[in-house]
């Protein structure tokens, strides 16, 4: 995805062990890019790992975090109960969503996101609604 070379993009399995090599409330070390403490952090997905990050910044301190996902709750893959524990924690939730770029100069500042719908005509072999962008719909940065 264009801007995932900027400073501050992590990748989930990197943010969850550096979080499990330390406490929460620990201060973070040489890895403070990996810690969450007094940043807007935008977790982009809507699968356990997710759900994983966004509760696990909540707990590290972030100032806000907004899940971005696809498609809508009735279609999210996570545990029902986990994005509900998140919302409760103070998860945002940006449903119907789809990343398209990193935005900053050197350093994250922001996701680009398009809105999407959900087509009822066609189904996935999963039984999950298609999503498809909305035409002319513009885009918009989640910070």
């Amino acid at each position: 995805m264009p801007g995932s070379g900027l400073g501050g993009v992590v990748q989930a399995l990197d943010f969850l062990t550096a979080s499990n090599r330390r406490g929460y409330d620990e201060t973070p070390g040489d890895d403070a890019v990996l810690h969450a403490r007094g940043k807007h952090v935008v977790v982009i997905g809507g699968g356990d790992t997710a759900m994983d990050c966004v509760r696990t910044s909540i707990r590290q301190g972030a100032e806000k975090v907004t899940c971005l996902y696809r498609r809508d709750r009735a279609n999210m893959p996570g545990s029902v109960q986990e994005v509900k524990n998140a919302e409760e924690e103070g998860v945002e939730f940006a449903w119907l969503a789809a990343s398209e770029a990193f935005l900053g100069d050197g350093t994250i500042s922001g996701v680009r996101a398009h809105k999407m719908r959900l087509s009822c005509l066609m189904r996935l072999a999963v039984n999950r609604s298609k999503r498809c962008p909305i035409a002319a719909s513009s885009s918009r940065p989640i910070s």
